[in-house]
Protein backbone atom coordinates (compact mmCIF):
# COMPACT_ATOMS: atom_id res chain seq x y z
CA UNK A 1 0.00 0.00 0.00
CA UNK A 2 2.75 2.48 0.81
CA UNK A 3 4.08 1.58 -2.60
CA UNK A 4 0.99 2.62 -4.56
CA UNK A 5 0.58 5.90 -2.80
CA UNK A 6 4.41 6.18 -3.10
CA UNK A 7 4.03 6.18 -6.72
CA UNK A 8 0.47 8.05 -6.87
CA UNK A 9 1.23 10.78 -5.19
CA UNK A 10 4.19 12.56 -7.69
CA UNK A 11 1.10 11.97 -10.07
CA UNK A 12 -1.17 13.96 -8.42
CA UNK A 13 1.41 16.86 -7.41
CA UNK A 14 2.15 16.78 -11.40
CA UNK A 15 -1.68 16.97 -12.41
CA UNK A 16 -2.07 19.85 -9.54
CA UNK A 17 1.06 21.88 -11.19
CA UNK A 18 -0.33 21.01 -14.67
CA UNK A 19 -3.82 22.40 -13.89
CA UNK A 20 -1.65 25.50 -12.53
CA UNK A 21 -0.19 26.34 -15.62
CA UNK A 22 -3.26 25.81 -17.87
CA UNK A 23 -4.86 28.40 -15.31
CA UNK A 24 -2.30 30.53 -15.52
CA UNK A 25 -1.96 30.27 -19.49
CA UNK A 26 -5.54 30.36 -19.99
CA UNK A 27 -5.56 34.16 -17.73
CA UNK A 28 -2.35 35.58 -20.24
CA UNK A 29 -4.17 34.54 -23.28
CA UNK A 30 -7.66 36.13 -22.19
CA UNK A 31 -5.42 39.14 -21.36
CA UNK A 32 -4.12 39.32 -24.47
CA UNK A 33 -7.24 39.19 -26.30
CA UNK A 34 -8.99 41.33 -24.22
CA UNK A 35 -5.74 44.09 -25.12
CA UNK A 36 -6.39 43.73 -28.81
CA UNK A 37 -10.13 43.66 -28.52
CA UNK A 38 -9.21 47.17 -26.73
CA UNK A 39 -7.13 48.47 -29.31
CA UNK A 40 -9.33 47.00 -32.07
CA UNK A 41 -12.43 49.21 -30.37
CA UNK A 42 -10.26 52.45 -29.82
CA UNK A 43 -9.09 52.27 -33.20
CA UNK A 44 -13.26 51.98 -34.62
CA UNK A 45 -13.77 54.58 -32.49
CA UNK A 46 -10.94 57.42 -33.68
CA UNK A 47 -12.22 59.74 -36.12
CA UNK A 48 -10.65 60.78 -38.86
CA UNK A 49 -10.11 64.46 -37.64
CA UNK A 50 -7.83 62.61 -35.07
CA UNK A 51 -4.94 61.80 -37.35
CA UNK A 52 -5.50 65.32 -39.11
CA UNK A 53 -2.32 67.63 -38.38
CA UNK A 54 -2.52 71.23 -39.28
CA UNK A 55 0.74 72.82 -40.61
CA UNK A 56 0.60 77.17 -40.21
CA UNK A 57 1.23 79.25 -43.35
CA UNK A 58 1.45 82.57 -44.53
CA UNK A 59 2.23 84.28 -48.07
CA UNK A 60 5.69 83.92 -47.75
CA UNK A 61 5.21 80.26 -46.78
CA UNK A 62 2.07 78.89 -48.67
CA UNK A 63 0.80 75.60 -48.40
CA UNK A 64 0.58 72.96 -51.63
CA UNK A 65 -2.85 71.21 -52.16
CA UNK A 66 -4.36 68.82 -49.80
CA UNK A 67 -2.01 70.02 -47.25
CA UNK A 68 -3.98 70.98 -43.91
CA UNK A 69 -4.16 73.96 -42.45
CA UNK A 70 -6.56 76.16 -39.86
CA UNK A 71 -9.23 78.80 -40.72
CA UNK A 72 -11.53 80.77 -38.41
CA UNK A 73 -14.49 79.87 -39.41
CA UNK A 74 -18.03 81.57 -36.94
CA UNK A 75 -19.97 79.81 -34.67
CA UNK A 76 -23.34 80.59 -34.02
CA UNK A 77 -23.47 78.61 -30.89
CA UNK A 78 -20.67 80.47 -29.12
CA UNK A 79 -20.88 84.05 -31.13
CA UNK A 80 -16.88 83.83 -31.45
CA UNK A 81 -14.46 82.57 -34.20
CA UNK A 82 -12.99 78.97 -33.77
CA UNK A 83 -10.15 77.51 -35.82
CA UNK A 84 -10.91 74.72 -37.99
CA UNK A 85 -8.84 72.36 -40.18
CA UNK A 86 -8.97 73.06 -43.89
CA UNK A 87 -7.43 71.79 -47.17
CA UNK A 88 -7.99 72.42 -50.90
CA UNK A 89 -8.59 69.59 -52.78
CA UNK A 90 -8.08 70.78 -56.34
CA UNK A 91 -9.39 73.38 -58.68
CA UNK A 92 -10.86 72.86 -61.88
CA UNK A 93 -10.77 75.75 -64.88
CA UNK A 94 -12.04 76.82 -68.39
CA UNK A 95 -15.65 74.89 -69.74
CA UNK A 96 -15.71 72.03 -66.43
CA UNK A 97 -15.59 74.91 -63.98
CA UNK A 98 -18.14 77.12 -66.15
CA UNK A 99 -20.92 74.29 -66.25
CA UNK A 100 -19.98 73.81 -62.32
CA UNK A 101 -21.01 77.68 -61.62
CA UNK A 102 -24.36 77.36 -63.94
CA UNK A 103 -25.31 74.46 -62.49
CA UNK A 104 -25.02 75.98 -58.94
CA UNK A 105 -27.11 79.23 -59.79
CA UNK A 106 -29.59 77.29 -61.65
CA UNK A 107 -30.20 75.63 -58.26
CA UNK A 108 -29.46 78.76 -55.83
CA UNK A 109 -31.82 81.84 -55.07
CA UNK A 110 -28.75 84.16 -54.72
CA UNK A 111 -26.36 84.10 -57.10
CA UNK A 112 -26.82 84.73 -60.49
CA UNK A 113 -24.28 83.60 -62.90
CA UNK A 114 -22.78 86.00 -65.04
CA UNK A 115 -20.35 85.01 -68.44
CA UNK A 116 -16.74 85.64 -67.66
CA UNK A 117 -15.33 88.73 -69.92
CA UNK A 118 -13.24 87.92 -72.66
CA UNK A 119 -9.69 86.67 -71.39
CA UNK A 120 -11.08 85.57 -68.36
CA UNK A 121 -12.68 82.16 -66.77
CA UNK A 122 -14.04 80.34 -64.20
CA UNK A 123 -12.32 78.50 -61.80
CA UNK A 124 -13.71 76.30 -58.88
CA UNK A 125 -11.58 75.49 -55.78
CA UNK A 126 -12.84 72.38 -53.81
CA UNK A 127 -12.27 72.09 -49.89
CA UNK A 128 -12.62 70.25 -47.14
CA UNK A 129 -12.90 70.83 -43.62
CA UNK A 130 -13.46 69.39 -40.20
CA UNK A 131 -16.42 70.01 -37.56
CA UNK A 132 -14.97 67.71 -35.56
CA UNK A 133 -14.45 69.72 -31.78
CA UNK A 134 -16.46 72.78 -33.70
CA UNK A 135 -19.24 74.72 -31.42
CA UNK A 136 -22.56 74.02 -33.07
CA UNK A 137 -26.37 75.24 -31.88
CA UNK A 138 -29.04 72.84 -32.34
CA UNK A 139 -29.50 72.94 -35.98
CA UNK A 140 -25.85 71.97 -36.77
CA UNK A 141 -23.08 74.36 -38.75
CA UNK A 142 -22.61 74.81 -42.27
CA UNK A 143 -19.57 73.91 -44.82
CA UNK A 144 -19.40 78.16 -45.68
CA UNK A 145 -15.79 79.56 -44.87
CA UNK A 146 -14.62 82.67 -45.48
CA UNK A 147 -12.50 82.97 -48.73
CA UNK A 148 -10.39 85.56 -50.48
CA UNK A 149 -8.58 85.33 -53.76
CA UNK A 150 -5.03 87.39 -54.04
CA UNK A 151 -2.04 87.50 -56.37
CA UNK A 152 1.23 85.32 -54.79
CA UNK A 153 2.40 88.29 -53.22
CA UNK A 154 -0.89 89.44 -51.71
CA UNK A 155 -1.98 91.98 -53.89
CA UNK A 156 -4.36 92.55 -56.36
CA UNK A 157 -4.21 89.99 -59.29
CA UNK A 158 -3.83 91.88 -62.71
CA UNK A 159 -4.98 91.93 -66.18
CA UNK A 160 -3.41 93.88 -69.06
CA UNK A 161 -1.61 95.88 -66.10
CA UNK A 162 -4.49 96.67 -64.38
CA UNK A 163 -5.62 95.49 -60.76
CA UNK A 164 -8.89 93.19 -61.06
CA UNK A 165 -11.08 92.63 -57.81
CA UNK A 166 -11.89 88.96 -57.20
CA UNK A 167 -14.87 87.79 -55.63
CA UNK A 168 -15.32 84.15 -54.64
CA UNK A 169 -18.59 82.51 -54.29
CA UNK A 170 -18.99 79.87 -51.85
CA UNK A 171 -20.98 76.91 -53.20
CA UNK A 172 -21.77 74.71 -50.89
CA UNK A 173 -25.15 72.62 -50.24
CA UNK A 174 -28.09 73.18 -48.10
CA UNK A 175 -27.38 71.21 -45.29
CA UNK A 176 -26.54 71.59 -41.60
CA UNK A 177 -23.90 68.89 -39.50
CA UNK A 178 -23.00 68.37 -36.17
CA UNK A 179 -19.52 66.78 -36.97
CA UNK A 180 -17.27 64.73 -39.25
CA UNK A 181 -15.34 65.78 -42.56
CA UNK A 182 -17.06 68.27 -44.91
CA UNK A 183 -16.70 69.22 -48.50
CA UNK A 184 -17.52 72.57 -50.15
CA UNK A 185 -16.69 74.63 -52.94
CA UNK A 186 -15.42 78.56 -53.76
CA UNK A 187 -15.58 79.99 -57.30
CA UNK A 188 -14.15 83.08 -58.73
CA UNK A 189 -12.51 84.31 -61.87
CA UNK A 190 -9.36 84.48 -62.95
CA UNK A 191 -7.25 85.91 -66.36
CA UNK A 192 -7.29 82.40 -68.73
CA UNK A 193 -4.32 80.45 -67.68
CA UNK A 194 -3.33 82.46 -64.30
CA UNK A 195 -1.47 80.45 -62.16
CA UNK A 196 0.25 83.17 -60.13
CA UNK A 197 -2.56 83.32 -57.30
CA UNK A 198 -3.33 82.46 -53.87
CA UNK A 199 -6.55 80.90 -52.15
CA UNK A 200 -6.64 82.33 -48.79
CA UNK A 201 -9.36 80.61 -45.75
CA UNK A 202 -10.38 82.00 -43.03
CA UNK A 203 -12.00 85.26 -41.69
CA UNK A 204 -9.64 88.33 -41.69
CA UNK A 205 -7.68 89.60 -39.09
CA UNK A 206 -8.20 85.90 -37.76
CA UNK A 207 -6.27 82.67 -38.42
CA UNK A 208 -6.37 82.42 -42.40
CA UNK A 209 -4.72 79.24 -44.64
CA UNK A 210 -3.00 80.21 -47.71
CA UNK A 211 -3.06 77.83 -50.56
CA UNK A 212 -1.14 77.93 -53.51
CA UNK A 213 -1.33 76.19 -56.89
CA UNK A 214 1.31 74.70 -57.88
Amino acid sequence: MKKFLAVILPAVILLSLSGCSNSESSKEEESVSSAIKTEISDAENESPADSIKTISSSLNSPLGFEEWGAAAKFSTAEQKYFNVPVRILSVTKGEAAKKEVKLYAENSDEFIYSEPEKGEEWVVAEYELSLDGFPVDSDGADVSVTSFVAAADGGYIQKDGKNQSTVTVSMIDSEYYFEGIRNGKIAFILPEQYNDYMVILGEYNETQAYFKEE
